[in-house]
């Protein structure tokens, strides 16, 4: 399995600025752009959907809400799927 690292510019992707400069298109938080970008999935959507399902709801702007807003039990949930779905990928 390639990880999305290996596939930019060997294991750890670009190093500076100018070297991701060509892979800027690529530059997103959405979550499902990325995942299609990984080349993965298909395999996570028919292996893992109940966990792609708790993990694609985040949205890049949840970062900046107030401490505390997010339900305790819906982030336990969304950081243990999105741990066990890192395992996979």
């Amino acid at each position: 399995m390639e990880r999305g690292g290996d596939s930019l510019e060997g294991p750890s992707g670009p190093a500076t600025g100018a070297e991701f400069a060509a892979y800027k298109s690529f530059r997103t938080h959405e979550l499902e752009v990325l995942l299609r970008l990984s080349g993965q999935e298909g395999s996570i959507k028919q292996n893992y959907f109940s966990l792609w399902n708790v993990v694609a709801v985040w949205r890049a702007d949840s970062r900046y809400n107030a401490i505390g807003t997010a339900p305790q039990a819906a982030t336990e949930s969304m950081i243990k799927a999105t741990d066990e779905l890192l395992e996979v990928l």
